[in-house]
């Protein structure tokens, strides 16, 4: 047996009905909860009137006073209000004869008049039970005005559903539209169907903000797509650059090696084909080999700084560095060990300038820039100045007041192994490495850092540090 499609309302239907009668339902109920409550307000009202004129002509009794003024004020202040046509009856409950009466005269029978169908009947016996009182309104024409008001109240109620359902019958058309507009997206995306383009089609509402950015996800899938291939091209050649960088620098440090290495084979071999060798000129070999083993220790040191920086950079964590204490006690080291050679270290940092970084990496970078400048800057003074502040970084300059360097020379200062002068590198022992450990430094610690000469003369490196945010 083949299957039947199962029977299902129009969206704009199943929005439809249940909020129009629901809207009805509640309506009906406010309408006959209030007709109710003003009903029986009006009973209360009119019985508490009614209680009122009872108690009046029991005190006149007592007092002995005319009831008939009395009656001509109900008459006067009564007419034309909601207690016009009240009825009132004076009788003596011995004999049944009737004292005094307005208008309809009531029976002597109370039950009989509370089947009357009164709006509402009170009596009172005097205190010797020598008199009775019975008053009472029937439905009369001040009643009847109520019924005329609460057909103008059932009226406006009838309007009100009526325009409430309007109203809901166009803002269910209205998002019924939008959800067969996202359903036609919908079909054909899943069918790979490019040909809808026009969300302008989508009303300016939450749906509307929602179909669009649904139809943007879906371009941005089909964009993403596209550009796959361009990305896996783009993936192959950084593998390839990646590889001859690694091959380049494997080149460098076998290049690097190879000088120190030859000079302490050369000594190490003079020495031992030179036995009785005097003592001055053993002295000058074994000091000469151990100059060139410490520096290659010392290029072995920064080898293995660099490639911790390279492979767990964003390992580092972060904490909060106070950068006034920290060229404290850079200037202290500076002073204390002499690496500041005839060179000035100085700085001018605001208080409360705290970034967020290493405080041994920042230390040891600033101590690489300090070294360089004493090696080949030929000034007087070095130093550290606070430039600037963004939302997210602070910016400092380190500077020397030296000869600076060539401008073809400074797009490849931060280039591993790369020296302006070879042989004067050598002899102060530098291994081409420094600068290319600081710029990894302030990389990894999410700053930038670039050089240029000063227009004062030397070199000035301007990096940023990351601000400390303690929030996160």
């Amino acid at each position: 047996m083949g299957s039947r499609k199962k029977f299902r309302l129009n969206y704009r239907l199943r929005i439809f009905v249940p909020t129009a009668l629901l809207i009805w339902a509640t309506i009906t109920v406010m309408a006959i909860y209030s007709y109710k409550r003003e009903k029986n307000y009006i009973r209360e009202t009119v019985h508490s009137d009614l209680v009122l004129i009872a108690d009046r002509f029991i005190y006149m009794y007592e007092q002995n006073l005319d009831f008939d003024t009395f009656i001509e004020f109900i008459e006067q202040y009564y007419g034309g209000s909601d207690l016009d046509g009240i009825r009132v009856t004076i009788i003596n409950p011995v004999t049944g004869e009737i004292i005094r009466n307005l208008g309809e005269p009531l029976s002597a029978d109370g039950d009989l008049a509370r089947r009357d169908d009164f709006v509402s009947y009170h009596e009172k016996f005097s205190p010797g039970h020598e008199m009775k009182v019975m008053v009472a309104l029937p439905y009369n024409v001040s009643v009847g005005r109520f019924v005329k008001e609460s057909s103008g109240y059932w009226f406006f109620l009838l309007l009100l559903a009526t325009g409430a359902t309007l109203v809901v019958y166009f803002a269910a058309y209205h998002q019924a539209r939008n959800i067969m507009l996202l359903r036609d997206f919908a079909d054909k995306a899943a069918s790979d169907d490019d040909t809808f383009e026009d969300t302008g089609r989508f009303p300016n509402d939450e749906l509307g903000d929602i179909s669009r950015q649904i139809i943007d996800i879906y371009k941005a899938r089909r964009e993403a797509m596209a550009a796959h291939d361009r990305e896996h091209r783009i993936a192959l050649r950084a593998t390839e650059e990646k590889i001859r960088v690694k091959r380049q620098l494997a080149n460098n440090i076998g290049h690097e090696l190879k000088t120190p290495v030859g000079i302490v084979r050369g000594y190490v071999d003079t020495l031992v084909d030179n036995p009785e060798m005097d003592v001055e000129s053993r002295q000058h070999f074994l000091s000469k080999t151990q100059q060139h083993v410490e520096r290659l220790c010392t290029m072995l040191d920064d080898l293995s700084t660099l490639t911790r920086l390279d492979e767990a950079g964003g390992m580092i964590t972060p904490r909060e560095v106070d950068m006034n204490i920290l060229l404290a006690d850079l200037t202290d080291e500076i002073d204390d060990s002499g690496i500041g050679g005839d060179m000035t270290f100085i700085y001018d940092v605001p208080a409360h300038c705290i970034v967020c970084g290493s405080e041994t990496l920042i230390s040891a970078a600033l101590m690489n820039l300090v070294k360089n400048a004493v090696a080949y800057s030929k000034g007087t003074e070095m130093g550290v100045i606070f430039t600037g502040k963004t939302s997210s970084h602070y910016s400092f300059v380190f500077y020397d007041n030296g000869q600076g360097v060539g401008a073809e020379h400074l797009p490849r200062l931060f280039d591993r192994f790369y020296r302006i002068d070879s042989g004067r590198s050598r002899k102060t022992g530098g291994t081409g490495l420094g600068l290319p450990i600081v710029k990894s430094t302030f990389i990894n610690m999410g700053g930038t850092i670039n050089v240029r000469n000063r227009e004062e003369g030397g070199l000035e490196f301007n990096f940023t540090i990351p601000v400390w945010n303690p929030k996160k």
